[in-house]
Order: structure tokens, then C-alpha cells, then sequence
């Protein structure tokens, strides 16, 4: 497990969330896949350096649960996300748990990787993992980046054609497609984990695993109290996807 060490006030945040999850969805197992911290630091020339609290500004949950209840996994993620939205700005993922045992025991790389390396925040000690394979094959991440570049670089080419045609919903579509495949190919390249998800924003929240100043740049529009580019792209996408409908 990759040791993480938190100021009293984090590890404060930190319990305070799992609390929030365990009493919702009384999940088997939580890790703590990534997070942003923010130190705040003031300095004046009347006094010495005063430093402040080193508090959570964004984190990646993955939380198992035993039964999905007759929800699909995403309606879970919205429900989660909304109710500890108010303690602190949250990116979950939900598997069930007889998905991930069977991951984790076929080798998948993502399964391995979380049960090895990332920091457990709750375990309901449900889970019975015998013996852990060592990796079946690892993640071709040049022929998956090299492959997503190709589908993003074709949807580009549909939307310059569409905005040459005038055709602009059709060209902010095509852009859309463009973002996300470019993402997606860099999320499974760097955790081997595929999300099924076309909203631009959340995959920029789970590519923040990968590349750091994305979530950088997802913290800082936090603070801001929008984000930058993603809401008027999902507007445009789902404009110009009904309207093809």
C-alpha cells in the first residue's frame, strides 16, 4: 500500500466523507484513488510566515458495494458525489464487489494496481481474496494512446468539415467525440480502467489520476465556482446529439 500522510484536519475531511458513504450506501470496501491538497500561507511585513491548514480540495473515491440495488453504477456515483458535495468536492467510482473479486483474481490491471497500492479509507472485512495473481499483461498504454489519437483526430476532421458546412451543432458534436476519446485513451493507458461515461468533465475528474495539473486546474475552478470549459461542451453535445434524434 502507498503510504499517505495527512494533517489532523484532512484525516478530519477524510472521515467525515467515509462516514457520509457508509451510512448511505453501506459499501464493503473504499479506497482513496487520488486527491488535491491546498496549503494557504500568508505573509506580511509586520509578522513572521503564518501557515495555515493543509486542507482536501478534491479526491477520487473507488467504493465497492455488495449489491447495486437496482441502480445502475453511475446513479449511485451522482448520489454519492451530491451528498458529500456539500462537505467537499468528490469523484467516486462504484463497482460491485463480485466485479472487482472477479478483476482482481483474473489479473486485471486497474483491480491490481488499487489493491496493492491505494490507501483503504473503510473495510467492512467482506471481502475473502485468497491469494492475488501477479499481473496478467499489462497495459499497452502506446497502442491505446496511439489508437485514441487516431478516433480523436478523425472526429476533428468531421468537425472542421461541419464547420466549413455551417453546420455548427454537428461540428461542436464532433468536437465532443474528439475530447472524449482523447481522454478516455489516456485514462486507460495510465490505470487500465474504461469508463463507459461521455461526460467530458467527469473525465477530466478521473484523468486527474494520470496527469496532475488537471486536477490543478479542476481545483482551481472549484474555488472559482464553475469549471472552465466542460458544462458549455456537454450543452453543445447534447443539443446537437437530439437534435440528430
Amino acid at each position: 500500500m502507498k503510504p499517505v500522510h495527512f494533517s489532523p484536519e484532512t484525516s478530519e475531511q477524510i472521515q467525515q466523507l467515509t462516514g457520509i458513504i457508509v451510512q448511505l450506501a453501506h459499501p464493503d470496501k473504499i479506497w482513496l484513488l487520488g486527491h488535491t491538497l491546498r496549503h494557504e500561507q500568508y505573509e506580511g511585513i509586520f509578522h513572521e510566515v503564518e501557515v495555515g491548514q493543509e486542507r482536501l480540495a478534491h479526491c477520487t473515491l473507488l467504493v465497492l458495494l455488495p449489491d447495486l440495488a437496482n441502480k445502475e453504477p453511475h446513479q449511485w456515483q451522482d448520489q454519492l458525489e451530491q451528498h458529500c458535495g456539500a462537505l467537499l468536492p468528490v469523484t467516486t467510482l462504484v463497482l460491485c464487489t463480485a466485479g472487482f473479486t472477479a478483476w482482481l483474481r483474473s489479473g486485471h490491471p486497474f483491480a491490481l494496481h488499487v489493491w496493492r497500492q491505494a490507501p483503504v479509507l473503510y473495510d467492512a472485512d467482506n471481502m475473502q481474496i485468497e491469494i492475488v495473481p501477479e499481473l496478467v499483461a499489462p497495459v499497452n498504454s502506446k497502442e491505446i494512446i496511439k489508437e485514441g489519437l487516431s478516433k480523436a483526430r478523425e472526429f476533428l476532421a468531421g468537425a472542421e468539415l461541419y464547420r466549413l458546412r455551417q453546420q455548427y451543432k454537428m461540428a461542436a458534436f464532433m468536437l465532443h467525440q474528439c475530447v472524449e476519446q482523447a481522454l478516455q485513451a489516456l485514462l486507460k493507458a495510465g490505470t487500465g480502467y474504461h469508463t463507459h461515461t461521455h461526460n467530458i468533465e467527469r473525465l477530466l475528474q478521473l484523468c486527474c489520476l494520470v496527469v496532475a495539473p488537471i486536477g490543478w486546474l479542476i481545483s482551481a475552478s472549484y474555488r472559482s465556482g464553475q469549471m472552465l470549459v466542460a458544462p458549455v461542451a456537454e450543452s453543445l453535445y447534447q443539443r446537437a446529439l437530439y437534435s440528430r434524434l
